[in-house]
């Protein structure tokens, strides 16, 4: 039996590495010498055998590989270009390499159900979503280099996932105001949207119209918080609701949201303070009340205003020997003083409406004054007593009858005269003062 022949690879296909997928005919042949078993005989030998040779086809079959695409991801609202490089190679011996350096570079791959340029599809892993297409004879979609020919190669495929990942944006709540005093519904609405291109347009025409929002430490409702400014008061949170737009509509979940908070700013409240209107007699002392005032309304919390630093805008109100007359907006005030029930002017914008006065003549002047008829006295009267602003009888004060006594000289008076001026005089509040004086400057006289 021949159990041996010497082959070779005629054209050497049996070593070589990059010789392609094919048949090649009588590659293989046989030549002598040719061995065998000795079988019942005395043994084989080629000798006594005269032997013809046939060559035989040496096939080179495709080699198995497989072709992975590789898991990829996008932003919500964003169009994905596939990248044809992202696939790994996998070899039969089980690593990535291909025979004599061969590389594949690239792949033709498609996103089913066309996810990667879907703007409006909705975050999370689309499984077995990218695939790579076959490539074929008539139909390559594969390239490569370092002498890759993809006639050589029995390629399978399998296929990765697109994720797609929340988009991240910022809402900032916009600053608030209120008035002291007030409580304040917190606008939903007054907030700014920072998409993560830079601009406030979301994808899809996707608006946020309305936001979760609250004051942080309740300054919206409170009435009595102090006027000022609340830094980082107001705070945006979930849940955020929108308008559809033109994808299949405004979903937080596709949106990764940064929230920034916003200052809330109570004003002054204005307030008018009505300064009560005066009236005084010519002569008299007076002094100004600086509770005399009425509110237009009232204020918050009970609070109650109860001084205001109220003056004589000329001074005439507080002057004795101001003329009589009616004085309009004489009494103005410039500020608050004082108040009870947690009060604080800080918190307040007052208006002050000026009150007016009115300087009436002094009842009671006596009508033997008017008499008189005496150089001196005609020559100084209207200095020393202001007689033009009284009109009827007058308390006889000390001052007055020091007066008479300085620029009156008795003895040039009737007597009839001076009796009148008595009777005038005992009218007087002081009359035992008076009496005492008279009693004085007749005896003297």
């Amino acid at each position: 039996m021949i159990t041996n022949v010497s082959v070779v690879s005629a054209a050497g296909k049996d070593k070589s590495t990059d010789a392609d997928v094919g048949t090649y005919e009588d590659e293989i042949q046989i030549f002598s010498p040719v061995t065998g078993t000795d079988g019942d005989g005395d043994g084989f030998r080629e000798s006594n055998y005269d032997i013809s040779y046939v060559s035989g086809d040496l096939k080179i079959n495709r080699r198995a590989i497989t072709l992975a695409a590789s898991d990829q991801e996008k932003i919500y609202g964003d169009v994905l270009k596939l990248d044809d490089t992202a696939f790994a190679t996998l070899d039969k011996d089980g690593d990535s390499v291909l025979p004599n350096g061969e590389v594949i570079d690239t792949v033709s791959l498609v996103s089913e159900n066309g996810v990667d340029a879907s703007t409006d599809s909705d975050v999370g892993t689309y499984s077995d979503n990218i695939s790579i297409t076959a490539t074929s004879t008539g139909d390559k979609t594969l390239t490569g280099s370092n002498g890759f020919d993809q006639e050589n190669y029995d390629i399978s495929y399998e296929t990765g996932n697109l994720k797609i990942n929340r988009r991240a944006i910022t809402l900032a709540a916009s600053d608030q105001e209120k008035i002291y005093g007030d409580v304040l519904k917190l606008d939903d609405t007054k907030f700014t949207t920072l998409d993560l291109d830079g601009d406030s347009v979301l994808p899809n025409s996707e608006v946020i119209t309305n936001v979760s929002i609250a004051s942080a430490t309740d300054k919206d409702s409170s009435t009595d918080a102090d006027v000022g400014t609340y830094t980082d008061e107001i705070q945006i949170l979930s849940p955020v609701t929108g308008t559809d737009g033109d994808g299949d509509g405004f979903r937080e979940s596709n949106y990764d949201i940064s929230y920034v908070s916003g200052d809330l700013k109570i004003n002054r409240r204005d307030s008018v303070v009505v300064i009560d209107d005066h009236v005084r007699f010519a002569g008299e002392a007076f002094e100004i009340d600086q509770s005399a005032f009425v509110l237009s309304d009232p204020l918050p919390n009970t609070e109650e205003l109860t001084l205001i630093n109220t003056y004589s805008s000329s001074g005439v109100a507080t002057d004795p020997a101001s003329p009589r007359g009616f004085y309009p907006d004489e009494f103005v005030a410039d500020s608050a003083l004082s108040g009870v029930n947690g009060f604080d002017s800080n918190n307040y914008r007052f208006t002050f409406v000026p009150g007016s006065l009115e300087i009436l003549p002094y009842p009671g002047l006596p009508s033997i004054f008017s008499e008189f008829d005496h150089p001196i006295w005609n020559a100084n009267h209207v200095g020393l007593f202001g007689l033009e602003q009284l009109d009827g009888p007058v308390p006889i004060t000390d001052t007055i009858l020091y007066r008479i006594y300085e620029i009156c000289d008795w003895s040039l008076i009737q007597y009839s005269k001076r009796n009148s001026i008595i009777e005038e005089m005992e009218k007087a509040n002081n009359r035992e003062r008076t009496e005492e004086l008279l009693k004085y400057y007749l005896e003297s006289d």
